[in-house]
């Protein structure tokens, strides 16, 4: 049987807006039987006062940090370009400092109706991006770049342009089964097409009445339209067999965006992951 390394991420619990919102998210995904987790880098930094308290966390809960993302990145302006490598550059020597493997970026956020990046745009961001990610490989993790909703890189063709543009070598692929989706693309035929090149993987769902709100107006930029694990509109199990074909050993994250209950929606993911496609939560 297809098993692959399971964890969860907390950002359920951000947008829930608690301002203990990290630690609390470690403790119910620990609670839960979850032995990894991901979260945001900034956060994770700045919960570290004094030095020592995020390490004295995760020992406490047993948990294994499989990946930091690296949030809200103006990548498209060549005048933050060396700032925005500094950035990547601290958050990979924390993310190594705890143990951890996956840096993830993500764009800056755009409204639905901000102009779209230019080919040049996307020239500027590919070069930013290979440079983040050789040098994140040579301190020993590898970067992955994610796709999302409400971003400059969300609908298909804009993964596809990306991807055509930065170096296989330096920069890998954290696709998000129900951000394609969300963004009107097939998770499953994107996942396949750029198998080769997956290095961390976000398990999302996306709810029945997505198409409803969208109809009524709710924006890509927000996070609601989402559904916890199994029960909502996304080939999950077709996302995963393409995993599974690929043979692909790495992390595979559950997650969902907004919900108002974070740890009983986290509770049926567990169910989906272990009961539904039968993996183990032992790392």
């Amino acid at each position: 049987m297809y098993q692959a390394k399971i964890g969860y991420t907390t950002v359920t619990w951000a947008v829930a807006g608690r301002s203990d919102w990290m630690e609390q998210g470690m403790r119910d995904i620990s609670a839960l039987g979850f032995r990894a987790f991901e979260t945001f880098s900034n956060t994770a930094m700045e919960y570290d006062d004094p030095p020592g308290r995020f390490r004295s966390l995760l020992e406490e809960l047993n948990l294994h940090v499989a990946c930091l993302d690296k949030i809200r990145s103006v990548y498209q302006d060549p005048s933050q370009t060396e700032a925005i490598i500094a950035d990547h550059e601290e958050a990979t020597r924390f993310l190594l400092d705890h143990g951890g493997e996956i840096l993830m970026t993500v764009p800056i956020g755009a409204p639905d109706d901000a102009p779209r990046w230019t080919l040049e745009d996307f020239k500027v961001v590919a070069s930013t991006l290979n440079e983040i990610g050789k040098r994140t490989l040579d301190m020993g993790a590898t970067m992955a770049m994610h796709p999302h909703w409400g971003t400059y890189v969300q609908s298909p063709e804009e993964i596809d342009l990306i991807m055509e543009l930065t170096d296989p070598r330096y920069v890998f692929f954290a696709p998000d089964s129900g951000q394609i989706a969300k963004g009107d693309g097939d998770p499953v035929a994107i996942a396949r097409k750029y198998a080769d090149r997956i290095a961390h993987v976000h398990l999302k769902d996306v709810a029945r009445n997505w198409p409803e709100l969208r109809e009524m107006g709710a924006a890509l930029a927000m996070p609601a339209g989402y559904a916890p694990l199994g029960t909502g509109t996304v080939d999950l199990k077709g996302f995963i067999g393409v995993l599974a074909d690929l043979n692909y050993e790495g992390w595979i994250l559950g997650e969902l965006d907004q919900h108002d209950d974070p740890k009983g929606s986290a509770e049926i993911g567990r169910q989906f992951l272990t009961e539904e496609m039968g993996f183990s939560l032992d790392i």
